[in-house]
């Protein structure tokens, strides 16, 4: 309310060499500033070999009325605050810098006060023994008991038809190619990860056949004409299959054409149509990879300064030396030649080459290629597959449930300490892997959110698994299906650099707090649905165990909502904008919030009726995860 009334926002753009001390506010009111800003410089720092920017930097002084002046500077996530006002990065041009400005000095101050005495009063809440009940439940006899009863059913992989293969490129050959360095969605990446991913695009597994990815990329390239008949491309919808001709889930490229050109041509204007955009983009995708277009392989340090990515079909850049152009226009030609003439060995000594000049061009411009980072990368590509781990998981799970209702006791604790120990490793190998390969901590998309959910899942079961037995089998399937999720979602081995935005310590903290409270919600929805098929006295004790888990689930998820609030501070320079995500969380929070007064509210005393509001509240974190995203939009939308 302080910030509505008495808080000022606005911009102020500045050019390089100039002095500024006026900003439109959101009313397009000219505001004028106590003192002037003076813009030195203004820079875009580049991740190495790439021109995708890593941050943003404005580099000022600060000139006030007394003569005196301050040398400062603004990043991304990294404002600047002067006499009360905040100035935050929020565009740039080649000539000037745009900066958002806030002047809130008592809202923000306000604000943050209510944040710190919150967090502390969360913490103090679990020390206090008397009032809120909290020690009561954790010493209650009824946790000292454990009844569970639960059906699951796991649907079948559909089966694919065989089609006369095309000629295979050796293996050796494509290894080679897969160890090529690629630039790709403004990265550095193996050659290798993009082949798997392209065939999980086109296809929707990462082979065809008996082909592995490099196999098939290599063959689109160096032999369009028999792949193009090969019934890959994966099509959805009758109105698809029936403007191609095709009745089973896969199409040839060549039936996408005929005489009238283009088959999906008069569909492409209906946008709601995905099944048709979908299948137009696979075709793109392969267009773009026979053509050449999107393989940038050859690094060149530019006329501009940075390090840019060509390919063989490019035009010549109008500094580029004459050997390194042929190097980049010629290359490929020799590959494909000598695969033509079966000599494997001089295709695998062109593509090797080509590897060479990829590692001597960007050390020549002060770019040099990990080579630590590539074999991280291509053993992170062999281990990463959430579909088996989530059947594994999936399938001990359930033996786990299995033997907390009175039978196969002892394969259930067995069948308990090997999916702990399997998940609780895996999944913390592919998040240092991809810490490590990415260089910022992997929470920045779905995949990797539900990653961290099932790693959430498995300590929590683990941690709290002793007192509380029938979180163990909860925490395993609550893991098992974050990994089916992070499968769906859009494939796990797509890596990207961090937008500049999100390169902030705050966005992990805040992320990792927020889907622990996710997982505790996840366990009690099952726990819930478990006490719902439990007789009186065991849905007695599971609704107990839910109340236990409901404190710390809210309070985290309360600490992280306001935990984003200033990052977003730091990065917009407000703390909150209803975004559609920040909205869903705060309700999700709300409706959480009211079973955690059961001591006042009768209703919250009945144990079926807990367990019912609780499931059914689930879908609020469902809508805030993933219907936000699918329906709503907003700056939270790339999570």
């Amino acid at each position: 309310m302080v910030t509505h009334w008495a808080g000022q926002h606005g911009s102020i753009q500045i050019p390089i060499d100039g002095t500024q001390n006026q900003w439109i506010d959101t009313d397009n009111k000219v505001m004028t500033l106590p003192f002037a800003l003076k813009l030195d410089s203004c820079v875009i720092d580049y991740y190495p070999a790439t021109t995708s920017p890593r941050d943003y930097a404005s580099y000022l002084q600060v000139m006030r009325k007394d003569g005196t002046m301050q040398n400062c500077e603004v990043r991304m996530n990294h404002a600047l605050s002067v006499d009360g006002y905040r100035f935050c990065q929020s565009g740039m041009t080649q000539d000037c810098t745009i900066l958002t400005v806030c002047h809130d000095p008592w809202g923000i101050l306000i604000t943050y006060i209510g944040y710190f005495t919150l967090f502390l009063s969360m913490i103090a809440f679990f020390f206090q023994r008397k009032g809120n009940g909290f020690y009561a439940l954790l010493s209650s006899p009824l946790l000292r008991k454990s009844a569970a009863l639960i059906t699951l059913l796991v649907s079948g992989m559909p089966s694919l038809a065989a089609n006369s293969n095309p000629p295979i490129i050796d293996k050796t050959v494509a290894e080679s190619f897969g160890k090529l360095y690629l630039y790709n969605d403004n990265r550095v990446e193996p050659m290798e990860t993009w082949a798997s991913d392209f065939c999980s695009q086109v296809y929707g597994k990462d082979h065809y056949k008996n082909y592995n990815a490099e196999q098939v990329m290599l063959g689109w390239i160096l032999d369009y004409d028999a792949w193009k008949r090969q019934p890959m491309i994966q099509v959805k919808g009758a109105t698809v299959k029936q403007a191609l001709g095709v009745k089973g889930d896969y199409a040839c490229l060549t039936d996408f054409f005929g005489p009238e050109g283009y088959k999906l041509d008069p569909l492409l204007s209906d946008l709601t149509n995905t099944h048709v955009q979908r299948a137009n983009e696979r075709v793109q995708l392969i267009i773009s990879v026979c053509t050449g277009r999107s393989m940038l392989i050859f690094p060149y340090y530019s006329s501009l300064g940075r390090m840019e990515w060509l390919s063989w079909v490019d035009p010549r850049p109008s500094k580029m030396d004459l050997d390194q152009w042929i190097v980049v226009s010629q290359s490929m030609s020799q590959v494909a030649q000598a695969v033509a003439m079966g000599d494997n060995q001089k295709a695998v000594f062109a593509l090797d080459k080509i590897r060479e000049y990829q590692v001597a061009a960007c050390a020549a411009a002060g770019h040099p290629l990990s080579e630590a980072k590539y074999r991280a990368e291509i053993f992170y590509n062999r281990i990463s597959h959430p579909l088996a781990i989530f059947i594994i998981l999936l399938t001990l799970g359930l033996i786990s449930l299995r033997g907390l209702m009175g039978s196969m006791r002892k394969l259930g604790k067995i069948s308990t300490i090997v999916a702990l120990a399997l998940g609780i490793v895996w999944t913390t190998a592919m998040f240092v892997l991809r810490a490590y390969i990415a260089e910022h901590w992997p929470l920045s998309n779905g995949p990797e959110t539900m990653q961290f959910l099932a790693w959430c899942s498995l300590m929590l079961a683990w941690l709290v698994g002793n007192r509380f037995a029938i979180l163990r089998p909860a925490g395993i399937l609550m893991a098992a299906f974050a990994m089916l999720v992070s499968e769906i979602g859009g494939g796990s081995n797509v890596i990207s650099n961090l937008l500049p935005v999100l390169s902030s310590p705050l966005l992990s903290i805040h992320v990792m707090v927020i889907m622990v409270s996710y997982a505790l919600f996840g366990m009690i929805a099952i726990n819930s649905i478990v006490g719902l098929c439990s007789k009186a006295e065991g849905s007695a004790r599971l609704a107990v165990i839910s109340r236990i888990m409901l404190y710390p689930a809210v309070f985290l998820l309360a600490a992280g909502i306001f935990l984003g609030a200033i990052w977003a501070n730091c990065t917009w320079g407000r703390y909150w904008g209803w975004d559609p995500k920040e909205t869903w969380a705060l309700i999700t929070m709300c409706i959480y919030a009211v079973p955690l007064h059961w001591i006042g509210i009768k209703l919250f005393r009945q144990p079926d009726a807990v367990h019912l509001y609780l499931l059914i509240a689930f879908a609020s974190v469902l809508m805030t995860y993933f219907g936000v995203n699918f329906f709503l939009g907003g700056l939270h939308s790339y999570a």
